[in-house]
């Protein structure tokens, strides 16, 4: 999201350019939503008679707008392509300016609305299988600021015998890190304190830098929990979890943030 002299970020960069492919991968890696739709198209009268007719297949990212420090609200732009291999985007649409009407998911096959203001244009969305009602809540949660959450992977179940629990001398069962809601960590295990006060660990996260991944100016010290994550500096991870934002490198839900030492 960092800016040029001339205002433009790589991804306004790539796009003026024409590297659709580039484009793609930027998208993905800041977008809140990604993914094909339907667009109706057309006088209402007939799309209430035929919308399989006047429906056409597209392209839709959801993304941020601006600087990612403010402690307002992010506001969100839709972008609508043609096709994957187009580099510039039919149609963007500043969704803070736009009126945004909440799917009626009671419906068989509900859609999603969108009023843009400035130009007094009407959108009609909706998911490309019909009765696909997920792929339309991530989108209308996107347009509202959520971002899309993966949810982590489930360990596999082996058919080998469970071994046996490892005792001390003592005969008391030895501890073993552990991580909550019974989910594998993404991450190296992270030992908890019990009021969030500084940790130490032998692990450095190879995928970290040495400046924070979200404001680049304070130091990469916090680490998300459960996933184990050094995803950025204190006050930008605290201020993410405050939000009910998610882990910034794998969007895992935060529980708590503390601060990691690599030694």
């Amino acid at each position: 999201m960092v800016r040029d002299d001339d205002s433009q970020t790589p991804l306004d960069v790539a796009r003026i350019n024409g590297h659709a492919s580039i484009v793609r991968e930027i998208e993905k890696s800041i977008c809140y939503f990604s993914g094909w739709l339907r667009e109706f198209y057309g006088p209402g009268f007939l799309e209430a008679l035929t919308p399989q007719l006047l429906s056409r297949k597209i392209w839709v990212v959801v993304i941020p707008w601006g600087s990612s420090n403010s402690t307002m609200p992010r506001k969100m732009e839709l972008f609508i392509y043609s096709d994957l291999q187009k580099a510039q985007p039919r149609t963007v649409i500043a969704l803070w300016k736009a009126k945004i009407e909440e799917p009626k998911f009671q419906q068989k096959d509900p859609a999603l609305i969108i009023f843009d203001q400035p130009t007094r244009t009407r959108n009609t969305l909706t998911s490309p299988l019909e009765g696909d009602k997920q792929q339309l809540q991530q989108l209308y949660n996107a347009c509202i600021g959520i971002p899309q959450v993966t949810p982590p992977p489930v360990p596999t179940q082996t058919s080998t015998p469970e071994a046996a629990p490892q005792t001390d001398e003592s005969g008391s069962p030895t501890q073993h890190a552990q991580t909550s809601d019974n989910v594998s960590p993404s991450a190296p295990p992270i030992p908890e304190d019990l009021d969030g006060a500084s940790v130490t660990n032998d692990v450095k996260d190879e995928g970290s830098s040495s400046s924070c991944a979200i404001c680049f100016v304070a130091p990469t010290e916090g680490a998300c929990i459960p996933c184990g994550h050094m995803a950025g500096c204190m006050a930008c991870l605290n201020e993410i979890k405050a939000k009910k934002g998610v882990c910034p490198v794998c969007r895992g839900k935060i529980n708590r943030v503390v601060r990691l030492y690599a030694v």
